[in-house]
């Protein structure tokens, strides 16, 4: 997915666990760079755009490397809030890191999700890389509020099952 995307997907995260979306709220601050954190290995590209693309989504989109950039998040986060449980932001930022991978092993690259155990990229091909309808529904669910928010996500949520039968179907045909 886009960074957009994926910043949108953290912070529907935050505000589906009742966090209030606000900068004053370290946990919600967490999600939201957690959610983009595993795309850092765009610094590989100094390399060159065969050593980026090679290594995309390997092992900064592992659990491992999740769990690490959670910590730090909640390390750098903590200078700017009086009010601060670590674990509490550690958990967000963690929510966040993994809904990056989570979502971008629904394309067909996939991710090394279980790095160091398992080396093979796991992809299901369900999306591309940016889907105007899953755009549309987060951005509608983040800015709408009671019923109608909920029905955004029951949307969401309907969208992704009704692309996985899809694909089920094509692939037993």
């Amino acid at each position: 997915m886009d960074p957009v995307t994926h910043a949108l997907i953290g912070m529907g995260i935050s505000k589906l666990g009742g966090q209030p979306m606000s900068m004053d709220n370290p946990a919600f601050v967490g999600a939201v760079l957690g959610s983009m954190a595993p795309d850092l290995d765009i610094v590989l590209q100094k390399w060159g755009d065969y050593v980026y693309l090679k290594n995309h989504r390997g092992i900064s989109h592992s659990v491992v490397s999740l769990a690490a950039f959670a910590g730090i998040i909640t390390l750098c986060l903590m200078p700017f809030y009086k009010q601060f449980v670590f674990l509490n932001v550690w958990l967000w930022s963690f929510l966040g890191c993994l809904s990056h991978s989570g979502i971008d092993m629904l394309n067909s690259y996939g991710v090394q999700f279980l790095w160091p155990l398992y080396k093979k990229k796991l992809a299901f091909g369900l999306f591309i890389i940016f889907d105007p309808i899953v755009f549309l529904l987060l951005f509608l669910y983040l800015i709408l509020e009671g019923t109608l928010a909920n029905a955004m996500s029951v949307g969401l949520v309907s969208y992704i099952v009704i692309r996985a039968s899809m694909l089920y179907g094509v692939r037993h045909k």
